[in-house]
């Protein structure tokens, strides 16, 4: 039982732990007479440091709202990630806006990204958006991205106090060994 006590916290202080690295891009809105005029915008977004460990994803968060002043209607959006190595989070198609209060309404992830597009999200990244086909009383539109990195931390060497505790532990076994 006691070696299995041993393995058990070896094995425990070798698991990676998960972490997340949040990167918010600039926000654009457009408004205008109603039915607001087609257009596009550009957000960038800030560089960040790829982080050492296992890449778990890649994920773009995107929110898109209208304001619609008093009477109903859509917008379409759409939005276009720069960077060949990123069209993989290009979104595909439009998406027809009818919300006021800017929730997230969808995400793009890649699952274990290569490095290139990881390299390319931390170079920074502009994202084209564009919005059409605005009806009714569409007087306003905006978006927001945000790029979430999930990753599992992983240190190479153990810590001067995890040795220290492995250490005291082998000898305590080593000691109740000899008593008895």
């Amino acid at each position: 039982m006691r070696i299995f006590a041993v393995f058990a916290f070896v094995a425990l202080g070798s698991i990676g732990q998960a972490s997340q690295i949040f990167v918010n891009c600039t926000s654009f809105g457009a408004s205008g007479q109603s039915p607001i005029a087609d257009g596009n915008g550009t957000s960038s977004c800030a560089g960040l440091a790829t982080p050492l460990g296992n890449i778990n994803f890649a994920q773009l968060l995107y929110k898109y709202d209208g304001s619609f002043g008093f009477g109903a209607g859509t917008i379409n959006m759409s939005h276009d990630v720069q960077g060949v190595d990123l069209n993989g989070f290009d979104l595909v198609g439009t998406q027809q806006i009818t919300e006021t209060i800017r929730p997230f309404n969808g995400s793009i992830t890649i699952a274990a990204p290569s490095g290139t597009v990881l390299a390319a999200i931390a170079a920074g990244t502009t994202i084209q958006s564009n919005w059409a086909g605005a009806t009714g009383a569409a007087t306003n539109v905006a978006f927001d991205y945000r790029w979430v990195i999930d990753y599992d931390v992983q240190t190479s060497t153990p810590e001067p106090s995890t040795y220290a505790m492995m250490a005291a532990g082998l000898v305590g076994l080593l000691a109740s060994r000899r008593k008895s």
